[in-house]
């Protein structure tokens, strides 16, 4: 079971105090636009989002070293150019940059697949998709689906026949024959 966020401040840290230590020395001007409540500071924010605050500016310190090197790895995977981009990212707090270039890295090398199962769209979905070129639970276009259930009119089993009611789709549908 995953330990607790005190739990965890306490084993790595010691106490908040000395994790809000360690957030002051890597929040410098490189790394960290200063948003925080000058009231309120960081002793009021929680274990949680100070460990992910930590652990945030310390991939990105080793990894690149300023917020300026991450902007432009940023601009660099997504092949942009263009001043106001990167002015506009400029003023994103360096946690949401982080998770923006991860995810980035993610399109680029290939992120996980997609189970076309666990889709939810509305329409007709193809499960007979595969002589026709089409991948599995790939939706159709209504002329997909007209062609399929001129398909599956045709077809010479019943069960088969009727897993489409065409009169919902709007096309003709043929008498049933009733086998005695």
């Amino acid at each position: 079971m995953k330990a607790s966020p005190l739990a965890t401040v306490n084993d790595r840290f010691g106490s908040k105090e000395k994790l809000i230590e360690a957030v002051r020395e890597l929040a410098n001007d490189e790394l960290f636009l200063d948003r925080l409540n000058e009231d309120k500071g960081l002793d009021r924010v929680s274990n949680k989002k100070l460990l992910h605050l930590h652990s945030v500016l310390t991939e990105v310190k080793d990894r690149f070293g300023s917020r300026a090197k991450l902007i432009d790895a940023i601009c660099t995977a997504e092949n942009r150019k263009d001043q106001g981009y990167r002015d506009r990212l400029e003023k994103w707090p360096t946690p949401r940059l982080w998770d923006w270039l991860k995810s980035i890295e993610g399109l680029i090398l290939g992120g996980p697949a997609r189970d076309p199962g666990r889709l939810r769209r509305s329409g007709f979905w193809d499960f007979s998709g595969a002589r026709r070129g089409l991948a599995y639970g790939e939706p159709l276009g209504i002329v997909g689906v007209r062609a399929h259930v001129a398909h599956m009119q045709e077809t010479v089993d019943t069960s088969a026949r009727d897993a489409v009611d065409p009169e919902l789709l709007g096309a003709r549908r043929r008498p049933r024959v009733v086998a005695s």
